[in-house]
């Protein structure tokens, strides 16, 4: 979006599909990080974690 907030939102990718590509695009699209299924939910946290470090600065 062209909003200066737009950048301030964490968005994950959530995909049946674990192929790197499918991780290159959503990383082109614009999200945070891309999780293939079944999640793994303590790297989910880990990468949470390290967006919000850096937004922090």
């Amino acid at each position: 979006m062209n909003r200066p907030d737009a950048k301030t939102v964490m968005m994950f990718a959530l995909s049946a599909d674990a192929f790197v590509e499918d991780e290159r695009l959503s990383a082109e699209s614009g999200m945070n990080g891309h999780f293939a299924k079944p999640v793994d939910f303590a790297a989910l946290q880990r990468s949470i974690g390290k967006f919000l470090r850096q937004r922090r600065g």
